[in-house]
């Protein structure tokens, strides 16, 4: 957690939602938490997800979890 802390928020990313026990209400879900973050634009999203300090972040979850990364598009 620390080094997502370092890899930083950049402008205009939000976090919309984060959850240690979704209620699941059909299926079955992946994992004990869900985090939904919003960007202006996806070039903003691969701008963070790209960079050296959040791939520093991400390998160390990587190595500790199981994980899905994804991207959905708004509607508006």
């Amino acid at each position: 957690m620390q080094e997502a802390g370092r890899a930083g928020a950049p402008e205009g990313m939000r976090l919309i939602a984060m959850d240690d026990r979704p209620t699941v209400l059909e299926g079955k879900w992946h994992g004990p938490r869900t985090v939904i973050l919003e960007f202006p634009s996806e070039e903003a999203l691969r701008s963070w997800y790209d960079s050296p300090a959040y791939q520093a972040a991400a390998k160390l979850r990587w190595e500790a979890t199981r994980s899905n990364a994804v991207v959905i598009h708004g509607v508006g």
